[in-house]
């Protein structure tokens, strides 16, 4: 009988260890490959393909019924009072935490940043721009049953 090698396979003392085998893959690749160009295309949401919008999401925190941002393509002269009175509604007003906010006291933040929206600004006046993340904490709503839902 022949020897089936460390593994248990008729061939495995004849294969190289998974290391050597990677490594010469690597070595063949970056020689075969060393003259060509890596070409990325570019990014298919960039501002300029929204006809004169830009995409802001929004994530009103501790209201986990919406688990993930929820995006609009808004004009950067949108006023903050349109995005408080017309945009938040229609993104979420089927909560029934949403009737109760008080807008004067939500905290906000930008990017990371937070901040104080002056109702009067628009978008681009406040720094908000494309792909920006608006993260709104309403103090004292917890969400369905004070389970952040």
């Amino acid at each position: 009988m022949r020897s089936s090698g460390k593994n248990g396979g008729p061939n495995a003392s004849a294969s190289p260890p998974p290391e050597q085998h990677l490594q010469k893959i690597e070595e063949t690749s970056h020689d075969h490959c060393s003259d060509r160009t890596l070409r990325v295309p570019p990014p298919r949401d960039r501002v300029e393909n929204f006809h004169g919008l830009q995409l802001v999401h929004f994530l009103w925190e501790r209201h986990l019924m919406f688990a993930s941002p929820v995006t609009a393509p808004l004009s950067a002269a949108t006023p903050f009072s349109a995005v408080i009175g017309e945009v938040l509604p229609m993104l979420y007003s089927k909560h029934p935490d949403f009737a109760a906010i008080d807008w004067n006291a939500v905290e906000w933040d930008c990017d990371g940043v937070p901040f104080t929206p002056d109702l009067a600004l628009t978008l681009a006046d406040l720094g908000i721009g494309h792909k920006s993340l608006l993260r709104f904490r309403t103090p004292r709503l917890e969400g369905l049953a004070k389970a952040n839902f």
